[in-house]
């Protein structure tokens, strides 16, 4: 009976929908329906000034711990196991940790201060504070005595640390940020006679800065010396009209001793009950006033005010804020008012479009592009990001938000981009063996110069293959390889490009062959990564066989991947590759995709499932042997189990495992179910700016249990200090 075939097209379809159907039923099977993204804007400079009755400010978070560098012994064993314990977030276990290393190593000054820190962040705060004075008696340094007076600002415990604050002032005089710390402690505190003092010492030093003079006023308020309060803001600029100000100056006009001829009126009793936190009362007040029709608009942005200052209720703030609009459609101070307070409750795309509104009809309003560039900074849009700072900046060049956010992008973008690749000198060693005797061993060095977005270089490698030859027998072919590599990093880390021009020579008698190379890749765009790839080179790296090097065949192959969070933890794949393998005989295709779900129970740990289909045009040709594995059709289904840590300091490692079944259809064997397998073992050390990286790999497929084993070794010099 003849053998049917499905046409080449009509194979691939049918496989690429049946992985397809499996992959969608398990996505929408097994992951969680609903999922919620948080947002962290602790980078996004906004604050928005408040005149507040004078109560203690929320608790200073404590600093983070800092691994100094320390010789290799009990120290540095103790480093690498502690720091992964507080970036898990166990605190408790990391806790426990360091006081056992200090019960062995007492006289450890880092470890017995990290001890206090841990204390700080898990809120034993009288504990802390009792290990910060232990270490102060052993080293009195200056900024171990500031954290432990913001450590006593937390606990609320004002006089040490006003104490604090004062030998510290004593020794630095003019220390602008110290003494503006001092101050705000001593207003939290109810100091207010010491406040105002230092107060005015700030004045003195720094007389352009208006913020300082308007919470000297402030405290001035505070202390019922509302005509002191009045003249120091009357020492502001004409015109000035900062945050806060006009609110400031409300309420010490209220204060001040009315004439005798007039009395408060409802509007500025109600501004009053305001600023005297006595929330409620004041809204009655306001509301009454609206429902009298007296001074709508401006009343609604003073109700805003309450809400959003006073009250921390900022859908209400919002609330009053689109009411005015609605009398106002055109008052785009308002609209970037509201767009900021969309931006710190999180609600971006509102945002931004907000944002862009006001931009359509105040094309050169550099506030608006400046808050534009920090919304599109925060969702990974940087190409966005730049050119919305730039602008902003070509209106006002002293704009600080865009400026501080465009150099925060830009050092983020370099500093990432440096971590990656090599620069200077690199060598290299690769082995491969299979099953079918076939073996390739390539020696290769190379150099690379540029910066961390443009960087060039060369690589010269020897290469020895050995396998079988055309006719059957067992026999050997040595080569060389050289090519010149150029890449580059566009749209702010966006986008990276690599091309690559070079030819691979065998020994003589043999024809010299291209290798050609072009790369695109997106590791951000639209929330998911993308990578293309285009290589023209010898066909044996893609075969693994001897024979295809022997018949000087050639291999286009172009490949397309995307990488994409579907949720919290969930992240999708999918890739799809096309080869065409030419230079004996018709060029055959060969064709195939995967499709990939994985999930990240924590830091550490992956598993996922891959579905994989592949198949080929045409059997592969036979001058004389076959020249590489060509099945009509296989359909493969592995899990992944990977793990990646630092066991040590400079370590890093990565182990997978990929079992699996494959569905076979080979020429000439019935179609069958093979178990597949794969293990890889990746391990990274680096030292200074070098890195020392390995890999080796296992891996069984194929009908007849077909195995290979790899073996990679590289040293190379990355940027760094």
């Amino acid at each position: 009976m003849a053998e049917v075939r499905w046409p080449y097209w009509g194979r691939f379809t049918a496989l690429a929908a049946v992985s397809l159907s499996l992959l969608l039923f398990f996505v929408f099977g097994f992951l969680p329906q609903r999922f919620l993204l948080e947002l962290d804007f602790s980078e996004s400079g906004f604050a928005y000034p408040v005149i507040r009755s004078p109560l203690p400010t929320p608790p200073i978070p404590p600093p983070a711990p800092v691994q100094r560098p320390v010789a290799r012994g009990p120290a540095e064993r103790f480093w690498a196991e502690y720091l992964p314990l507080v970036q898990a977030g166990a605190d408790e276990a990391a806790l426990g940790l360091l006081r056992a290393y200090l019960a062995r190593q007492p006289e450890d000054m880092g470890a017995q201060l990290e001890y206090g820190r841990a204390l700080w962040r898990l809120g034993r705060l009288d504990a802390a504070i009792g290990e910060y004075r232990r270490a102060l008696a052993r080293a009195g340094d200056s900024e171990l005595k500031r954290e432990l007076a913001r450590l006593y600002v937390t606990a609320g415990r004002w006089a040490e640390a006003l104490a604090t604050y004062k030998a510290l002032a004593s020794a630095a005089p003019d220390d602008l940020e110290l003494l503006r710390e001092y101050a705000q402690t001593a207003t939290w505190g109810a100091r207010y006679e010491l406040a105002v003092q230092l107060y005015a010492r700030l004045v003195e030093l720094d007389p352009d800065d208006a913020s300082l003079r308007l919470e000297w006023a402030r405290v001035l308020y505070w202390s019922d010396q509302p005509e002191l309060a009045a003249e120091v803001l009357d020492g502001l600029p004409a015109g000035h009209a900062g945050p806060g100000f006009d609110s400031l100056r409300a309420a010490i006009v209220a204060a001040l001793p009315p004439p005798d001829t007039a009395t408060l009126s409802l509007l500025e009793r109600a501004r009053g009950l305001a600023l005297a936190g006595d929330v409620a009362s004041a809204l009655a007040i306001y509301r009454l006033l609206m429902s009298e029709g007296l001074a709508a608009d401006s009343l609604l942005l003073e109700m805003a005010d309450v809400f959003e200052y006073r009250a921390n209720a900022p859908d209400s703030a919002l609330s009053y804020l689109r009411a005015y609009l609605a009398r106002h459609p055109d008052g785009n101070e308002v609209r970037l008012r509201m767009a900021q307070r969309l931006a710190w409750s999180g609600r971006l795309a509102e945002a931004e479009a907000d944002a862009e509104a006001i931009l359509r009809v105040q094309p050169e309003n550099a506030e608006a592009w400046a808050l534009l560039g920090e919304l599109r900074r925060w969702r990974g849009d940087r190409a966005g990001a730049v050119e919305a700072y730039q602008r902003s900046l070509d209106l006002t060049p002293d704009e600080a938000t865009a400026a501080e956010g465009l150099a925060a992008l830009r050092a983020q973008v370099d500093a990432e981009l440096s971590a990656q690749g090599s620069i200077g000198p690199a060598s290299g060693f690769e082995y491969f063996a299979d099953s079918d005797e076939f073996s390739l061993a390539r020696w290769r060095a190379g150099w690379t110069a540029g910066v961390p977005r443009t960087r060039g270089g060369v690589e010269v490698a020897l290469e020895r293959l050995e396998g079988f030859e055309l006719t059957g027998e067992q026999d050997g072919l040595t080569a060389a390889a050289a090519r010149a590599v150029g890449e580059r990093w566009w749209l702010e880390g966006g986008l990276h490009t690599t091309a690559t021009l070079g030819a691979w020579v065998p020994e003589s008698g043999a024809q010299a062959q291209p290798i050609i190379g072009l790369v695109l890749a997106a590791p951000s765009w639209g929330g998911a990564s993308y990578r293309f790839e285009y290589r023209r080179e010898p066909a044996y790296r893609e075969t693994a066989t001897l024979e295809a090097a022997a018949a000087e065949l050639r291999v286009d192959v172009a490949g397309l991947e995307t990488y994409r969070p579907i949720a919290e933890r969930w992240d999708l794949s999918a890739r799809a590759r096309v080869a065409r393998f030419s230079g004996v005989g018709d060029a055959n295709l060969r064709g195939d995709a995967a499709l990939g779900v994985f999930f990240r129970p924590d830091a550490r740990w992956i598993l996922g499932f891959e579905s994989r289909g592949l198949t080929f045009g045409d059997p592969a040709p036979r001058p004389g042997r076959r020249l590489y594995w060509d099945p009509n059709w296989s359909w493969e289904n592995t899990l992944l189990v990977a793990w990646r840590g630092a066991p040590a300091p400079g370590w890093e490692l990565e182990a997978r495992t990929t079992p699996g079944l494959a569905w076979l259809d080979e020429h000439e064997l019935d179609p069958t179910v093979v178990f597949v397998f794969g293990a890889t073992l990746d391990a990274r050390y680096r030292v200074g700016v070098w890195t020392l990286q390995g890999r080796a790999g296992f891996s069984q497929s194929r009908a007849g249990g077909y195995r290979v084993f790899r073996l990679e070794l590289g040293l190379s010099r990355g940027f760094g200090g």
